[in-house]
């Protein structure tokens, strides 16, 4: 299987939708340029109940699929 598992930790001003898109924008823009300019698509995103971070994800990986911890 070509697949992986990151697990990471970010600390924000707020959990707004804004905020989490810049991240996810950023953290594309740094997967292209560090990784040979291979373009990272996530497929899963498991995350607590926060509409930001899910709606975000969305947003920036238009085929994600998001998981919820319960």
């Amino acid at each position: 299987k070509n697949s992986f598992v990151t697990t990471s930790l970010f600390i924000l001003n707020n959990k707004e939708q804004v905020s989490y898109e810049l991240l996810f924008e950023e953290l594309k823009k740094n997967a292209i340029k560090y990784n040979n300019n291979i373009i990272v698509t996530p497929k899963i995103l498991h995350c607590d109940f926060e509409k930001g971070i899910s709606n975000a994800a969305i947003k920036i990986f238009s085929n994600i699929t998001i998981k919820y911890f319960i």
